[in-house]
């Protein structure tokens, strides 16, 4: 395994190991508590030698280290511990030896003796008494061994005595006789030494009295045994800390072998790490709450525009479509391991979304063993179709025929071979065959010649994309027949019930068999909050919305009424916001800093530097740059995106731009509860506040229109003008939109095959920055662009910050739609009387209903719909868009000179009063 499989593995297990961790950790923590305290008392004894001279002394010193390990032996002897036990009712010799340690201290003539017991007192007693016992029994010793050694020395000392007196009689005999001189020189040596001998023995008695008189023992104790006050077993913490750190290495030990035996396939890296196949795309699971009477009509096909699968889907359908860029791939055949893989409902639903992309499709079910496309486009279950065409084929002699040919001829009932095989499926640009009458030998009927007419005959049609649902692959033939007969294959993956076996046979067959492998489709894959598109673009094209246009507006309920709430202008520190009463404690004090702040002197915009940041509370701070110098003021938010583009502005205006929270060069956001709508005004007003702007224009983008003009609600006074660029919807909810947009089709197949590139050589993991950058150019900008070609055109580079890399936007707008729920802000905004311009892009596709409802609701407002262009309005149209806010904010609407003639311009809405 590798270091990134053994990381995937505790990312999927970690619940496993936690579990381990805390179980092991508990049950030693536990056992730890549940038994009982021994306490332990510690007796020191200290062996001392004294210097001598006789044969006792000499033994003791050569003892040395040896005498403290001897020692330290005999004092848990069976002897000694016997006659300690004998003293304490209920203890045995035994029962002591398993509760002592004798420990020798190196480099002293010290060792310790160590004593648990479950009552403190008599560990200490213990030790003690076994100390004691010791030395009680080595004096009793000693005692012993000095009495024997004064008896041997007295009768040394008598025999020599003895001998003395003998050789004295002797030489008192021969001192006369001078003819003796040699024998009485014999007995003058042989008495000397024998009064040698005998001193020496007078000397060991006097050293032997002189030891009894200094002590009676060598062993003194010099530290006894005290009771403790802390118990030495169990150490619960030790053991806790043992028993976490165990759990950590067993659960790690168990993710290992699970992962090694574990046959499932549970993630996208798991596939990826088994095959090397590209993955095309991820349909989700649908939703488990569906009545399961709902679910089997339903039979997850064609799914809803704004659901994930839809864009799955297409998604699909663009790579296949890069496919079919480098080599021809009209037949593309649908495979699977196993059955009930929800490989039928992908082949319909890729039929059905090749067909919305105005390719003609062919969509034939070669599955001749249980067939199930006839059912889900609701065709007669007796219809003739692929079984019925193969065995006619050899028979029947088929001219080529054009698509435009093959519907004519079905819906005139003119005689044609396919007439009876093709159906139209209420699908426009499909055309279905279903798998027709079922035969007793579908692997017969398929390796039949017929079969490869049949393909001929499909070679010669205009069909765009022929797609075939088979059988599973694995223990059935009838999918292999047909693998060499198409131009490619997509590989179905269930990912609830995949197993890596099974894939790996898959991809052997397709080996052997030289298939070309488009990639493979991961299938009912759980859906997170984290996977789901960008909340922020909720309404899209198609959506039907009733035709009803609101009136007037409608009453403001209580807390509607306090946002609306004129502000004093009279500030003082302690006063209180309306807008934020009931909110959070943190909420709340950041509103009086902000209150504070009105109170103070602060420099104007000339003394601010022109770009840094600024700190709006405790881990969030606001990235701002200053461009130009003239009188009036503009702030807009998404320095980031539109700082290097609106430029133009600056010969007019100051502008402010800034970051908002979480996103650009702001400081990230790691806590959900800091993003929210309220956030964001308060950030708004805290850059004003911060370059002591009187009054202002403010130009709000997307979503941050909204909060532009929700601050103007807030503070009226400050906003001279608003400009509100493809906003927000007023309300959640659908909007009409009758056109028709593909967004698919502005992508560039070049940018795509480019990006395809990069990911191959690692760019996204290498560089980050430079992959996202392209990978947004390629894919999210020109989909929202009427004209794609003005992305070169775009100075701005938001890609530089991790911010805006598309997991972090996907995040940010997933908290940030959370935050605001079910919004309608349709009865506020009916008080904004402030001069609104709004501009919409006639090509966006946010629909043009959404910018229609602004215009009609802001009692003083107008609406410019710029032809041919997206959601960037200043990169595809400058030359209208720039003159059109200039001249606003100079309340002369759009010059005559920059009237267009297919400009739609509304007029001026009066202010109701």
């Amino acid at each position: 395994m590798t270091i990134h499989q053994y990381v995937h593995a505790l990312r999927k297990r970690w619940k496993l190991i936690a579990l381990c961790f805390l179980a092991v950790g508990l049950g030693a923590f536990t056992a730890s508590e549940l038994i009982i305290p021994r306490y332990e008392s510690t007796a020191i004894i200290q062996i001392v030698l004294h210097s001598t001279t006789n044969q006792v002394d000499i033994t003791g010193q050569q003892a040395s280290d040896q005498l403290v390990q001897t020692q330290a032996q005999l004092a848990g002897s069976m002897p000694v511990l016997r006659e300690v036990a004998s003293r304490y009712p209920n203890l045995t010799p035994e029962q002591l030896t398993s509760n002592i340690n004798i420990t020798p201290q190196s480099g002293t003539q010290l060792f310790s003796i160590h004593v648990l017991d479950s009552d403190p007192r008599r560990a200490a007693a213990i030790a003690n008494d076994i100390a004691s016992t010791l030395i009680k029994q080595q004096v009793a010793l000693m005692q012993q061994n000095k009495t024997v050694s004064l008896q041997q020395i007295q009768s040394d000392l008598k025999q020599t005595r003895a001998h003395i007196d003998d050789i004295e009689a002797q030489r008192a005999k021969l001192v006369n006789d001078k003819t003796k001189d040699l024998e009485l020189h014999s007995l003058d040596e042989q008495a000397k030494d024998l009064y040698l001998h005998y001193n020496q023995l007078q000397s060991l008695i006097v050293q032997i009295e002189l030891a009894d008189a200094q002590g009676s023992t060598f062993l003194h104790v010099v530290q006894p045994a005290q009771p403790s006050d802390q118990p030495a077993q169990p150490d619960v913490r030790l053991n806790t800390v043992l028993g976490l750190s165990g759990g950590l290495l067993s659960g790690l030990l168990l993710i290992l072998f699970l992962e090694l035996c574990d046959a499932r396939i549970y993630s996208e890296e798991d596939l990826m790490q088994l095959v090397d196949w590209p993955l095309l795309t991820t349909i989700w699971k649908e939703s488990a709450v569906r009545k399961k009477k709902e679910r089997k009509q339903a039979e997850l096909l064609l799914p809803a525009d704004q659901s994930p699968n839809s864009e799955a889907y297409r998604l699909l359908r663009a790579n296949i479509g890069l496919f079919q860029a480098h080599k021809p791939t009209r037949t593309v055949m649908v495979v699977s391991a196993t059955p009930q893989d929800g490989k039928s409902t992908i082949t319909a639903n890729l039929a059905i979304f090749m067909a919305r992309a105005n390719k003609k499709t062919l969509l034939i079910d070669a599955d001749l063993r249980r067939p199930t496309l006839a059912k889900k486009f609701h065709l007669p279950p007796d219809q003739r179709g692929f079984s019925s065409a193969i065995s006619h084929y050899e028979t029947a002699q088929a001219s080529p025929k054009n698509f435009a040919t093959i519907l004519e001829e079905i819906s005139t009932g003119k005689n044609s071979l396919l007439k009876d095989y093709l159906h139209t499926g209420n699908i426009p640009n499909l055309l279905v065959m279903p798998s027709g009458p079922l035969p007793p030998n579908p692997p017969e009927l398929l390796d039949s010649k017929a079969v490869d007419q049949f393909m001929a005959e499909l070679d010669q049609s205009d069909f765009d994309t022929i797609i075939f649902d088979t059988p599973p692959l694995l223990g059935l033939s009838d999918a292999t027949i047909l693998l060499p007969k198409v131009d490619g294959v997509l590989v179905v993956v269930d990912i609830t019930k995949a197993r890596k076996k099974s894939i790996q046979r898959v991809q052997q067959q397709l080996e052997q068999l030289g298939i070309r492998v488009l990639g493979c489709i991961i299938n009912k894959h759980k859906l997170h909050a984290h996977d789901l598109p960008t909340r922020y673009y909720h309404n899209q094209p198609g959506d039907p919305q009733s035709k009803k246009q609101p009136e007037k507006p409608a009453p403001l309920s209580p807390p509607e009424k306090k946002l609306l709430k004129p502000r004093n202008k009279s500030t003082s520190p302690n006063r209180k916001i309306d807008v934020l009463k009931g909110a959070s404690r943190q909420q709340q004090k950041q509103a009086q800093e902000i209150a504070i702040m009105d109170t103070l002197p602060l420099p104007a915009i000339g003394k601010r530097e022109p770009e840094g940041y600024l700190q709006i509370e405790e881990g969030a701070r606001l990235y701002y740059k200053v461009v130009g110098d003239k009188p009036q003021t503009m702030i807009i938010p998404a320095a980031s995106w539109l700082a290097a583009d609106l430029t133009a502005l600056a010969q007019e205006y100051t502008l402010i731009f800034y970051d908002q929270r979480g996103r650009g060069k702001s400081s990230a956001i790691t806590s959900a509860a800091q993003i929210g709508m309220q956030q964001d005004i308060s950030d708004l007003e805290a850059i004003r506040q911060h370059f002591n702007v009187q009054h202002c224009a403010l130009l709000g983008w997307s979503y941050l229109a909204s909060i532009t003009a929700l601050y103007s609600l807030q503070h009226q006074e400050y906003v001279k003008a608003l400009i509100l660029v493809t906003p927000m919807a007023l309300h959640c909810g659908k909007y009409e939109d009758p056109r028709k947009l593909d967004p698919d089709k502005r992508l560039n197949p070049k940018a795509i095959k480019r990006l395809e590139e990069m990911l191959k050589q690692g760019v996204d993991k290498t560089d980050p920055g430079t992959y996202n950058r392209e990978y947004i150019k390629a894919t999210r900008l020109p989909r929202q662009m009427g004209k794609p070609a003005a992305i070169a055109n775009m100075k701005s580079d938001p890609w530089v910050s991790p911010n805006e890399w598309p997991d972090a936007i996907s995040t940010f707008f997933d908290i940030f739609a959370r935050s605001i729920g079910d919004w309608d802000w349709r009865a506020l905004v009916a008080n904004l009387r402030i001069p609104t311009l709004v501009i919409h892009g006639a090509e966006d596709l946010v629909p043009l209903s959404s910018s229609t409802e602004w215009a009609q609701i802001l009692p003083n407002s107008r609406l410019l719909t710029i032809p041919d262009v997206g959601h960037y309005p200043w990169l595809e149209s400058p030359e209208v868009f720039m003159p059109a806010v200039i001249q606003f904010i100079k309340a002369q609407w759009p010059p005559e000179a920059l009237a267009l003639p297919d400009m739609v311009a509304s007029q001026p809405r009066r202010s109701k009063r």
